[in-house]
């Protein structure tokens, strides 16, 4: 079992609260974090536990009636799930309340009839108490065949039910690989069903996919609460670790004000935006391409957009070719259970979906090899002053004629707005081959500065600046590797223009 010490697996953490990618340290943002919202857990049971404290309510629901609710609980499942929403050293949410809904029994499985019924005790707890903030976190789901119906349509229109009653549902995508949208219940389009991915920004190799999955959260070989002990831990890996992570910003909005009816709206536009990628076709497999945020000023956030019509010129750049991307790999054989140490080799098992009736158990979903790391990736900063060094002089600077960001000019113009002094907006990376020019220029309506930066040892770095104090910027610089555009209020706020002249934005290779 991982100590409580051993922080291997605690990747997620630092993901979760940054919006670089091998950053260091966890930095959650000033929050609530949870208070005075009740994370309801639909799995296995919750097992007393160091990371719960006297927040794990005494009372729930046992639909089993086995004898097995009380610690340890006969399967990790449930106590892990909520160590992720609302565990105090690894949950996104450590002050909410937890509530054990127990519909699984001690092989993972359960039936229909239970599972509803536990949800209708959520519906009924929660009606009982006018302004409620509730949450239903759910990591189950019907394993996917291909020669069988994988739907459950009386469960889904439960969770349905609980939605409309107002209490906000977030459900795992499911561990097989496939659409999500084939199977229950990543198929309840009003709950929000969430996909895993690996500490390099990869859509995990399990995870199901497509356009039913809203978000996506850290979900492979991830530390969790166990049950051998209230003070024990093991590695996991699968969507059932990724909803709960959901659920806990969720709870973190909550306290915080947001309404129950805006709460999807704001998860999605405080996300980390267009930073994942996938070994075989982001586009199709992750049109949502949205990473859930629990760090530093989520609400005021700003990237840049394209604009809606841009008028691209002729080329000016090849495409790239720096290392070549992954190729997919084949799944490992499934382990049975989660890896007792962090030297251990297999896989926690995924773990996914305890499985409601029509199937009568769910079939481990096989955990998938170390999506492979041609070297770290980028995302999306959690600071917003690159501070450059050596800092140049700042000093006042004329427009120049080349700085008319007409299209005709751009082979692709950019539009952003920046909300105050500090706020930043950056561009997707992209990888400028040798001999590229790196060639951009600014209009801003106040002193905005313009920077270039290069991913270079494992971090990015600023390789040009532009610090005018007019909000008329340019820099052209011939550099190759993996380049960024950042745009940085030094004073004021509104929108701005970027007109990127080369490399051309629509040829040049934008992801690992």
């Amino acid at each position: 079992v991982v100590s409580t010490q051993s922080t291997w697996g605690d990747w997620f953490l630092q993901r979760m609260t940054h919006r670089l990618l091998n950053e260091t340290g966890v930095a959650f943002g000033s929050s609530n974090a949870g208070t005075g919202v009740t994370v309801y857990i639909l799995d296995t049971g919750v097992s007393a536990h160091s990371e719960f404290g006297s927040r794990l309510q005494s009372t729930g629901f046992d639909g089993i009636g086995d004898g097995n609710r009380a610690f340890p609980t006969c399967h990790f499942h449930g106590t892990a799930t909520a160590s992720m929403a609302a565990g105090s050293t690894l949950g996104m949410a450590p002050n909410a309340k937890i509530a054990s809904v127990r519909v699984l029994d001690c092989s993972g499985s359960g039936t229909t009839s239970v599972i509803v019924s536990g949800i209708n005790w959520v519906i009924a707890q929660h009606k009982a108490n006018p302004g409620a903030k509730s949450i239903l976190s759910a990591s189950l789901g019907v394993p996917y065949s291909a020669t069988s119906s994988c739907r459950d349509l009386v469960t889904e229109n439960a969770l349905k039910a609980a939605m409309a009653a107002g209490i906000t549902v977030v459900v795992s995508a499911g561990n097989d690989g496939v659409d999500a949208g084939l199977c229950s219940f990543g198929t309840v389009d009003t709950a929000f069903i969430v996909g895993a991915t690996t500490s390099t920004d990869y859509r995990a190799d399990f995870s199901n996919y497509g356009s039913n999955v809203d978000i996506w959260a850290a979900g492979d070989l991830v530390r969790v609460a166990y049950t051998t002990s209230p003070t024990s831990y093991a590695v996991a890996s699968g969507t059932s670790f990724s909803a709960p992570l959901i659920s806990g910003v969720f709870a973190r909005f909550l306290s915080d004000g947001v309404s129950a009816s805006t709460l999807e709206q704001t998860m999605k536009s405080t996300a980390t935006q267009s930073q994942l990628r996938d070994k075989v076709n982001t586009a199709t497999y992750m049109p949502q391409n949205l990473l859930g945020y629990a760090g530093s000023n989520p609400y005021t956030h700003n990237y840049i957009t394209p604009s809606p019509s841009p008028s691209p010129s002729p080329k000016t750049s090849t495409s790239p070719s720096p290392s070549p991307n992954p190729s997919p790999s084949p799944k490992a054989s499934p382990s049975p259970s989660p890896s007792p140490s962090p030297s251990t080799s297999p896989k926690a098992s995924p773990s996914p979906s305890p499985s409601p009736s029509p199937s009568p158990k769910p079939s481990p979903t096989p955990s998938p090899s170390p999506s492979p790391s041609p070297s770290p990736s980028p995302s999306p900063k959690s600071s917003p002053t690159p501070s450059p060094s050596p800092s140049p002089s700042p000093s006042p600077k004329s427009p120049s004629p080349i700085l008319n960001n007409t299209t005709n000019t751009c082979t692709t113009k950019l539009t952003g707005k920046l909300t105050g002094t500090n706020s930043y907006a950056y561009t997707e990376m992209y990888y400028c081959p040798k001999n590229c020019v790196n060639y951009a220029n600014l209009n801003g309506p106040t002193d905005f500065d313009l920077y270039l930066y290069k991913y270079s040892n494992n971090k990015w770095q600023p390789i040009a600046w532009s610090i005018g104090n007019t909000g008329i910027e340019s820099i052209r610089k011939e550099d190759s590797g993996w380049m960024r555009w950042y745009v940085i209020s030094a004073s004021g706020s509104g929108q701005f223009d970027l007109c990127i002249i080369s490399p051309d934005f629509k040829t040049v290779q934008h992801t690992w």
